[in-house]
Formats: C-alpha cells, sequence, structure tokens
C-alpha cells in the first residue's frame, strides 16, 4: 500500500490501523520485523473535530522475544503495549483503536518514508471523529468511489489516473475478471504533486451549486406571478 509522504515537522493525529508481522531470512536470534501503519486525521481543535486525511504513514520495528530497544519502547508506551516483545500485544490495538500524534522527521531517500522523530498517546475523547469513507486497508476503489472519497467528479478521477497510468500501470488501475476498473486511490493521491487541482473543482463545483440555486429560486418565483 502506497505511503504519503509528510513534511518534516508536522505534527499529525494518527490512529493505528494495522500491525502486520514481516519475514526475517535467515535469522535465528529470535527477532521479529513489525509494520505499523498510522491512518492520518486532519485535526480542527476549534470545532473538536477528527477527519480522516486518507493518508497513510507507517513505520517497521523490530522487536525481540526476551528485550526490546529504547527505540522501539517509544511506540510501545505512546501505543500502550504492555508487552513490547508480544506480537499479539501489538496486534490488539489495532482492536482498541490506539490514537497517537506524530510529529514526523526527514523522508528516508531509499523508500520515501518519513522517519518519526516523536510519538505520543493522544485522547479523541471529546471530538466528532469524521471517519474516511473508503476502507483503507482495501486499497482498491471504484471510479466513483474514488470520486466520491477526493470530492471530484469520475471524470476528474479518470482523467488523472489517465494522466500517470503509463508510468504505474497496474500498481495504479487494474480489471476485475468481470472488466470493472479498479483504482489505486492512495497511490493517485500520493502522486498528484499539486493538491491545488482539488481545491480548484471544488471552488468551481461550490460556484455551480450557487448559480443552480439562484437560477431555481428565480424559477420559483417567475411561476408564483
Amino acid at each position: 500500500m502506497p505511503r504519503h509522504r509528510f513534511e518534516e515537522g508536522q505534527t499529525r493525529i494518527a490512529r493505528l490501523l494495522t500491525v502486520v508481522e514481516r519475514p526475517i531470512e535467515n535469522d535465528d536470534r529470535g527477532l521479529a520485523v513489525l509494520r505499523l501503519e498510522f491512518e492520518i486525521f486532519s485535526c480542527d481543535p476549534n470545532r473538536h473535530r477528527l477527519e480522516s486525511a486518507g493518508q497513510i504513514a507507517s513505520r517497521d520495528l523490530v522487536i525481540g522475544l526476551r528485550a526490546v530497544s529504547g527505540g522501539v519502547m517509544k511506540y510501545a508506551q505512546a501505543l500502550g503495549v504492555a508487552d513490547p516483545a508480544s506480537l499479539a500485544a501489538w496486534q490488539r490495538c489495532t482492536r482498541t483503536g490506539a490514537w497517537v500524534s506524530i510529529t514526523f522527521g526527514p523522508a528516508d531517500p531509499r523508500d520515501g518514508r518519513n522517519g518519526f522523530k516523536t510519538i505520543q498517546s493522544f485522547s479523541p475523547e471529546g471530538y466528532d471523529i469524521r471517519e474516511f469513507d473508503f476502507d483503507l486497508a482495501k486499497n482498491c476503489a471504484t471510479s466513483g468511489e474514488a470520486a466520491k472519497a477526493m470530492g471530484v467528479s469520475e471524470a476528474t478521477v479518470r482523467r488523472h489516473t489517465k494522466k500517470y497510468l503509463a508510468e504505474h500501470g497496474s500498481a495504479l488501475e487494474r480489471r476485475t475478471e468481470g472488466g470493472h476498473r479498479r483504482i489505486n486511490l492512495l497511490l493517485l493521491r500520493h502522486l498528484i504533486e499539486d493538491p491545488s487541482w482539488l481545491d480548484a473543482v471544488r471552488i468551481a463545483g461550490a460556484q455551480r451549486v450557487r448559480e443552480l440555486d439562484r437560477e431555481n429560486a428565480e424559477l420559483r418565483r417567475s411561476m408564483r406571478r
């Protein structure tokens, strides 16, 4: 699943989405690599609102069966993991919905993922939580689902998918056995270097809605005459 690149020093609220054990080849030391994936939320403290941004941040941690490093401990403390050497203890956090505040470090040039400069526990109590309309764990969406999630038309989604299709191929778009298009929504979001086009489309759409409201109001007034 593609990850979003964040600005260094940026602090975001996140919820632990998945914990997946990744294999270590030819290791007999009892080590395990855990990939932690976090769903990023936009926070509006004035409205007490948390809204899913449809973005994923992830980190890989190495844990041992008998001991863990200090670097791992900061994640364990933030997520409330009682036994950091236990895979099951980490996975339980996804069921309880652990929330954290993340300050991002620089992006790793090898994979483009940001390090976590800090990670601290966060309580969403009292916040209105707006969930993302698309299942982030499934990774694929129809054109309609992608359009709804991004707040644009299906034609806009298809146009930008086509723009990047030659370079990214089936990683961006694939077809089901029935020939239906499925778009990697997170990758599409990640590839759009200038997100201002979304704002422009939303503004244009809002202007058209206002125009239609005025036209309907004038029509109703003329019918009452």
